[in-house]
């Protein structure tokens, strides 16, 4: 198990941050294959931590879904494919609607103005685990919005279920994440203009981004 660390940042987290960040990273990267295990005292070794944060970050990957928990090993890379993302579509398209409409009528200025600091990093950021845990964050601020504690864990949780699909379809066609950024940049035009029609024109297209480029079935969900 070999894993690309960038340890900018690493005076600001806690050692259980770090490893999480490290391992998410690795995941949606690639470097950490479908069905590879995860084994706390190898990463230890190779993170220069504990076991203790490394056992806490294999619990957090787990509830994100993308591992599983191994009591013998530490975990195991979870698969996923074009049927996943297929599943995850088909219950946002019931309910987008609602949630963008919530979205929109109830965003600060303030939300905003954090999301469009986020769509702005993601332009410039080059390493696709970085972008796809700061697309995660885009989302969720934006689902935190709509001021519905349900409707926003919800979709939450199918952004964590997402974003597999949507790293393993940028590394299969990498040109989707310019595309992807000029999504964001006019769904946070029709925010601001308060257009849940012309928002939800933008988020339909741009949730089903990652769907072509997923071959059916090629790395089935463990």
């Amino acid at each position: 198990m070999v894993m690309e660390l960038n340890r900018s940042g690493r005076e600001r987290q806690t050692a259980h941050e770090f490893v999480r960040e490290a391992l998410r990273r690795a995941i949606f990267r690639g470097e950490l294959a479908a069905g590879e295990h995860l084994i706390q005292a190898e990463i230890a070794s190779q993170l220069s931590v504990s076991v203790t944060p490394v056992r806490e970050a294999l619990r957090d990957l787990a509830t994100e879904g993308l591992i599983m928990l191994d009591s013998h090993r530490g975990g195991i890379v979870r698969g996923t494919s074009r049927e996943d993302l297929e599943e995850i579509l088909r219950i946002r398209e019931k309910l987008e609607p609602m949630a963008v409409e919530l979205s929109v009528r109830n965003a600060t200025d303030s939300e905003l103005d954090s999301a469009e600091q986020l769509a702005n990093e993601m332009i410039v950021e080059p390493d696709l685990g970085a972008w796809v845990e700061l697309n995660r964050r885009f989302h969720c601020l934006l689902h935190d919005a709509m001021r519905s504690r349900h409707l926003t864990a919800i979709f939450n949780r199918l952004e964590d279920a997402a974003a597999l699909c949507t790293a393993q379809s940028q590394r299969i066609e990498p040109t989707i994440r310019r595309r992807a950024n000029n999504d964001h940049l006019d769904l946070l035009r029709a925010y601001r203009q308060r257009d849940a029609y012309a928002a939800l024109a933008v988020q339909i297209p741009h949730t089903a981004l990652s769907l072509n480029s997923l071959p059916s079935s090629s790395t089935p969900a463990r």
